[in-house]
């Protein structure tokens, strides 16, 4: 999945914010324990490294963890030929 993170700096415009967030071991434990006991969370959680998340008014609208490059494989996978992608995210689909 790496492959796939993106390289955009980190910067802000009014609303919107780009930055980069650490996930630590000790996060990723309990990421796996919810996970584990959580029905809504469909097995998800954020492996240990630092990633980088858009936010809009402090919520997030999306980042490059291996779940949300996973949401955009099918995606990746079937673009052929020229194609015309528009979006408000990180640009992990570009990438």
């Amino acid at each position: 999945m790496n492959q796939y993170k993106v390289n955009v700096p980190e910067g802000q415009s009014g609303i919107w914010k780009v930055e980069k967030f650490t996930v630590s071991a000790e996060d990723e434990k309990w990421g796996q324990l919810r996970a584990a006991i959580s029905s809504s969370s469909r097995g998800r959680y954020v492996p240990r490294g630092t990633y980088t998340k858009l936010t809009r008014n402090n919520s997030i609208v999306m980042t490059d963890t291996p779940d949300e490059i996973r949401d955009h494989l099918g995606a990746i996978y079937k673009a052929y030929g020229h194609i015309l992608i528009n979006g408000l995210g990180l640009g992990v689909v570009l990438q």
